[in-house]
C-alpha cells in the first residue's frame, strides 16, 4: 500500500497514481446522484466530464451494473476495482484528526482497505487449449498491475444532491454535508491504469468487495467477516479508429 511516495510515484500522463485517484474523485463527485457515473446502470453518463489523455470509468455503490461506453481513440483508461473516500464533516471533531490518523482509518477500518476481498478485473478473453474454451483475461496476465494506493489530501466542489449529501448525518454530526467546497478528502483503493486500447469492441469487467471490519463489528454495524458491500461492472467498450 502506498500514499504516493513510493515506487508508484512515477508519473503517468503528468500525474502519479495517487494524484490520478484524487482527480477521479473530483470527477465522480462533480455530478448529482441522479446523473452520476457511479449510480449509472447503463453507461448513459459514461462520457460526462471527460477531458485530457485519461478516461475515467466508475464502479458502483454496492450493486451490479452492465454498461455500454464509447471511448475516443488514444485515451488511457483509469478505474477503481474497489475504493473508499473519507470526507471531513463540517463543524465536527473530524478537524481534530491528523492526515496520518485519517490514512490509518482508511487502511485499517474501511472495507476497501485491509479487508478488501474478491478483487478481480479482466479485459477481453484468451483461448485456453487446456480448458478448450475462451476465458476472461486477468489484467495481470497482460502485465498491467492493480495498484493499492491512498490519495493526497484534496478538496473539491459538490453539486446539489451530491453523492456525499448523506455522508454527515445529523445526528451524530452537527451539520450535514452541504453543496459547495468540501473540507479535507482522502481516499484508499485498488486502481488500474490501462494503456489506450486498440480500435474495436472490448469487454472489461471489474469486481470488488469488502468485509466487515473488527471496528465496525464492535460498533454494531455488521458481523465481523461478513460481506459489507460488493461492486461489479461489465463494460462493453467501443474504441472507434484507435491503435492498430
Amino acid at each position: 500500500m502506498s500514499n504516493g511516495t513510493g515506487p508508484v510515484n512515477s508519473k503517468i500522463y503528468g500525474k502519479t497514481y495517487a494524484e490520478w485517484t484524487a482527480e477521479w474523485w473530483k470527477w465522480a463527485l462533480s455530478f448529482p446522484i441522479d446523473s452520476n457515473p457511479i449510480t449509472d446502470t447503463t453507461g448513459e453518463y459514461c462520457d460526462q466530464g471527460q477531458s485530457g489523455p485519461v478516461w475515467f470509468l466508475a464502479g458502483t455503490n454496492n450493486f451490479t451494473a452492465e454498461r455500454t461506453c464509447t471511448i475516443p481513440a488514444g485515451k488511457a483508461i483509469f478505474y477503481p476495482v474497489v475504493n473508499a473516500l473519507w470526507s471531513e464533516c463540517p463543524n465536527s471533531d473530524d478537524q481534530n484528526l491528523s492526515d496520518n490518523d485519517v490514512r490509518w482509518i482508511l487502511a485499517s477500518w474501511t472495507a476497501t482497505g485491509d479487508p478488501a476481498s474478491h478483487l478481480t478485473t479482466t479485459l477481453n478473453a484468451f483461448t485456453s487449449s487446456y480448458y478448450k474454451a475462451n476465458l476472461d483475461m486477468p489484467i495481470s496476465g497482460l502485465m498491467i498491475p492493480a495498484v493499492r494506493i491512498q490519495s493526497p489530501v484534496f478538496n473539491t466542489f459538490l453539486p446539489d444532491n451530491s453523492l456525499l449529501k448523506d455522508a454527515c448525518p445529523v445526528p451524530p454530526y452537527p451539520t450535514p454535508m452541504p453543496p459547495g467546497k468540501t473540507g479535507r478528502l482522502l481516499s484508499e483503493g485498488h486502481w488500474v491504469m490501462l494503456p489506450p486500447l486498440k480500435d474495436g469492441e472490448h469487454l472489461l469487467k471489474l469486481h470488488g468487495s469488502g468485509l466487515c471490519t473488527q471496528y465496525l463489528a464492535e460498533n454494531g454495524v455488521c458481523n465481523f467477516g461478513d460481506l459489507l458491500f460488493e461492486t461489479a461492472v461489465t463494460y462493453h467498450l467501443t474504441v472507434p479508429g484507435g491503435k492498430k
